[in-house]
C-alpha cells in the first residue's frame, strides 16, 4: 500500500472517530507526527528523483552496459578456457585407449607364442612319454630274458 493511500484511509478513519468521539491528545499528537513523517518521506522521495536527472541516469546506464559486456568478456574467455581443457583430456582418453589397444595386441600376441611352445613342449613330452613306454617294455623284457638265463645258468650249474 502507498503511504499516500495509508495517509488517507488514516484521516478518514480520523474523521468517522471524530463524530463518534473526541480524541484524546495523546492520539492527535501521534496523528500529527505520523502526518508529518509521512510528509517527510515524501519530500525526501521526491529529492531522491530529483538527484538522478536523465544525464545521471544514462550514465549508471552507461556504466551498467559497460560491467555487463566485461562480464560476457570474462564468461567467453573462461568459456575457451574450459572448451580448451576439455579438449586435452579428450586427447589424453584417445591416446590413452590407443595405447591400452596396442597394449591388449601385444598381451594377445605374447599368450599364443606362449601357448604354441606349451602345445610343442606338450607333444614332445608325449612323444618321449610314448619312447619311454617302448624302453620300459624292452627293459622289461630284458630282465625277464635276464631271469630267465640266470634260472638256465643255475640249473646247468647244479
Amino acid at each position: 500500500m502507498r503511504l499516500e493511500d495509508r495517509d488517507c484511509d488514516m484521516r478518514a478513519s480520523m474523521a468517522s472517530t471524530n463524530d463518534t468521539k473526541k480524541l484524546s491528545s495523546a492520539k492527535q499528537e501521534k496523528a500529527i507526527m505520523h502526518d508529518f513523517e509521512v510528509h517527510v518521506k515524501e519530500i525526501n522521495c521526491k529529492k531522491l528523483m530529483h538527484k538522478y536527472t536523465k544525464d545521471a541516469l544514462e550514465n549508471k546506464a552507461r556504466e551498467i552496459r559497460a560491467q555487463l559486456n566485461e562480464q560476457i568478456r570474462c564468461i567467453g574467455e573462461r568459456t575457451e578456457t574450459q572448451i580448451a581443457v576439455l579438449q586435452e583430456v579428450d586427447d589424453f582418453f584417445r591416446k590413452r585407449g590407443e595405447a591400452e589397444a596396442e597394449y591388449s595386441r601385444q598381451l594377445e600376441k605374447l599368450a599364443k607364442g606362449i601357448m604354441q611352445r606349451h602345445k610343442a613342449e606338450k607333444n614332445s613330452f608325449d612323444k618321449r612319454l610314448a619312447d619311454l613306454g617302448v624302453i620300459n617294455s624292452r627293459t622289461v623284457c630284458l630282465n625277464h630274458y635276464n631271469v630267465t638265463a640266470c634260472r638256465i645258468l643255475s640249473s646247468a650249474i647244479t
